[in-house]
């Protein structure tokens, strides 16, 4: 079967004979208590990927969400978040919220509109804090984070950056020739952009195909996550074999990774070509989640059906902003040129058979 659900999109996978050596799976003490050299050194190293100074790697995004938004004080700062928050972040925003956080939603990537919230929700003594995912794979653009700097930086604001889509994929340097940059480092790479004011929580299970997360930031942040947080008291730390993982995807994205996302690359504008059989073109830019938007839910099913059934895997999504119900398409590096060409052939047999889109 052709599977398009895996977003695994680099083809990291980290095969147990390929790791480095763990004496154990765990120390059984949380990190608190006592933390591997090998997690220091990755936050480290994740927090330079990204040009910031300090990191540390964690269990899950869940994790650093539930911790970073638990400990934020309510007397000091205004949550503005992006109505489309990916549902992990909107778990942090909510347990700010119940601690007596005010939250304030603002339009999906709309700066103009976070001008106008922070004009009206921002009272006297109280600094904004944004939270947004860093790239909407749905819109295939990224959040205007420059837009929302120059906004919030005036007021002693904080920007808190969901990058799991960013990371492994956008980096520095963009151009014709590689729209994704260089070295894997994520969004803030991509766009030229840092400061102690911005925090970034990221996944390595997708472009990485590591399930461990990391927290970066400025280092007073860090140590200060480190002081406040529960999860690293009353929860295990990442396994050694998860560190293990981490470790070897850094050094697998410093030997293939450039090289891995253009054959990437190449693979989405070739699918996009190929695809161009209706007037409903795949939408989602040069990201590896394309999407194909139906006219209703039961068409969409109906298609999702017929790709199954011809041997293709793929996934429904919910609308989004102003599109309806779509079909998902998530690109890997190794699925073959031919392959891809064969979607093509199937839906122009489904066109045939009335089932349009």
């Amino acid at each position: 079967m052709l599977d398009f659900t895996s977003a695994l999109y680099l083809d990291f996978s980290h095969p147990q004979h390929q790791l480095p050596y763990w004496a154990s799976l765990t120390a059984g003490k949380p990190a608190a208590l006592s933390e591997p050299l090998l997690a220091r050194q990755l936050g480290g190293e994740m927090a330079r990927m990204q040009g910031l100074e300090a990191g540390l790697i964690g269990p899950s995004t869940l994790h650093l969400f539930w911790d970073l938004f638990g400990m934020l004080d309510p007397d000091k700062y205004v949550i503005f978040s992006d109505h489309l928050l990916y549902p992990v972040g909107q778990s942090g925003v909510e347990r700010a919220k119940g601690n007596g956080m005010k939250v304030v939603l603002f339009r999906h990537l709309s700066s103009q509109h976070l001008r106008h919230s922070l004009a009206v929700h921002t009272p006297l003594g109280k600094k904004p804090l944004i939270v947004t995912d860093g790239w909407c794979p749905r819109c295939g653009k990224p959040a205007p984070l420059s837009n929302y700097l120059q906004l919030i930086r005036p007021l002693g604001g904080l920007l808190v950056l969901d990058d799991t889509q960013g990371m492994g994929l956008l980096g520095e340097n963009p151009s014709i020739r590689m729209p994704y940059g260089l070295g894997g480092g994520g969004i803030l790479k991509w766009l030229q952009i840092s400061g102690p004011d911005i925090i970034t929580i990221s996944s390595w299970a997708k472009a990485f195909g590591v399930p461990v997360a990391a927290l970066c930031g400025s280092r007073e942040w860090i140590n200060y996550y480190k002081r406040k947080s529960s999860s690293r008291i009353s929860s295990s730390p990442v396994s050694n074999a998860h560190l293990s993982a981490a470790q070897a995807a850094i050094d697998l994205n410093r030997r293939t990774g450039d090289a891995r996302r253009q054959l990437l690359l190449r693979k989405i504008l070739f699918f996009q070509k190929r695809m161009q059989l209706s007037p409903r073109k795949l939408k989602g830019g040069i990201f590896p989640m394309q999407t194909l938007v139906c006219q209703d839910k039961d068409m969409a099913i109906r298609y999702h059906k017929y790709l199954a059934e011809a041997g293709i895997k793929t996934a429904l999504l919910a609308p989004h902003v102003d599109e309806k119900i779509a079909i998902l398409f998530l690109l890997r590096a190794k699925h073959r040129f031919s392959a891809l060409a064969g979607v093509k052939q199937i839906l122009q047999n489904g066109f045939a058979n009335k089932l349009y889109l």
